[in-house]
């Protein structure tokens, strides 16, 4: 635990923690009795939630995305397992009728070896979930928007978890057509 006159932040330069009250935002660094003095709001200063870093403006802790920022983000986890999923179902083609497979030759649905069968419905039932998640996706970011718009102190968490969303569409985008190049991707997707 830090000590009271401690910095949580690095480069705070006062050497004394930063607390403001929650309700009014009055300096509580001076407080005695952990209320606020102008408020009676009551604090622990050793309990960082319970107090705010800045007198002005939205803060942003560690931890501050919610759990919809995570679902955004994790909805792009569909498009990159698929993505990942087609190498391995060309390899385990490979290994099973032992020779390299090529375009529709043979037909993936004519394999019917476990492990092929397995892994090539995996990739089919990730390809159909990717709009899913997509729609997902752009659902909750609608949601966060709205959110952001209405408390001011979620503009930060949406802002990171729309731009994270961005940059993971475009590598997936740029993935698949990388991908779409490959010989998996011409033996699966012919």
């Amino acid at each position: 635990m830090m000590a009271p006159t401690e910095s949580p932040h690095r480069g705070s330069g006062a050497g004394t923690r930063s607390m403001f009250c929650l309700k009014c935002r009055y300096d509580l660094r001076d407080s005695t009795n952990n209320q606020c003095v102008e408020c009676g709001r009551p604090f622990d200063s050793e309990d960082d939630s319970t107090y705010r870093w800045k007198a002005r403006g939205p803060e942003f802790r560690p931890g501050t995305l919610s759990r919809l920022d995570w679902a955004a983000i994790g909805c792009f986890s569909i498009p990159y397992l698929m993505l990942a999923s087609m190498p391995l179902v060309w390899v385990m083609a490979w290994i099973e009728i032992g020779r390299q497979p090529s375009y529709n030759n043979p037909d993936p649905k004519g394999i019917t070896t476990p492990f092929t069968t397995a892994a090539n419905s995996v990739f089919e039932t990730l390809a159909t979930m990717v709009p899913v998640s997509l729609i997902l996706c752009v659902g909750l970011l609608l949601v966060q928007m709205v959110r952001a718009f209405t408390g001011h102190d979620r503009v930060k968490p949406f802002v990171i978890t729309l731009f994270s969303c961005i940059l993971l569409f475009i590598g997936a985008f740029l993935m698949l057509n990388v991908m779409v190049n490959t010989k998996a991707g011409t033996w699966l997707l012919d």
